[in-house]
């Protein structure tokens, strides 16, 4: 078992994973144009779940058809590896599996968990660095509450980041 650049623990042997995982969200975070990077996490190790559930998530931002349906692909095989995923790897890919099914409030409660299992988004913050998986999280979490009519609950979380910045 490897740790991400948020000394996350990712269930996999290969540090190429680890270092596409990484570099996923360092394009996600600046917008980047290589965010396809995470391809090759699965290409490095095929049986990495949360490689498998972060390409899932790279298909589902865009929203079509056909993009939903390579996400089910790609959840499929993260979901084939739950018995040797982590227990964070584990709700992460049941959060995208309800994403992937539209059951926003259940993906919306499995991001819930996932940032109070083992209080990790304080955890994130003292580790430094970029935070890319703190934000990955609260984004799709952000986008769930937006998709489920919550606007007030993402107003609150768009007001807190932007009070970061000032």
């Amino acid at each position: 078992m490897l740790t991400d650049s948020q000394e996350l623990e990712i269930t996999t042997d290969s540090l190429e994973a680890v270092n596409a995982i990484n570099g996923f969200f360092e394009q996600l975070l600046s917008v980047g144009n290589d965010s396809q990077v995470i391809l090759k996490a699965v290409e490095a190790d095929p049986t990495c779940a949360i490689a498998n559930a972060h390409v899932a998530a790279f298909y589902l931002f865009s929203g079509t058809s056909d993009t939903i349906a390579r996400a089910t692909d790609f959840l499929n095989a993260a979901k084939a590896q739950l018995s040797s995923a982590n227990e964070r790897e584990q709700l992460y890919i049941a959060a995208i599996e309800a994403w992937t099914k539209r059951d926003l409030k259940s993906a919306i409660a499995y991001h819930e968990a996932i940032s109070e299992l083992g209080s990790v988004l304080p955890r994130l913050q003292e580790a430094g660095g970029s935070h890319a998986q703190r934000d990955l999280f609260e984004q799709v979490y952000l986008d769930a509450l937006i998709r489920s009519s919550k606007y007030q609950e993402a107003l609150d979380i768009l007001e807190k980041r932007y009070a970061k910045r000032s």
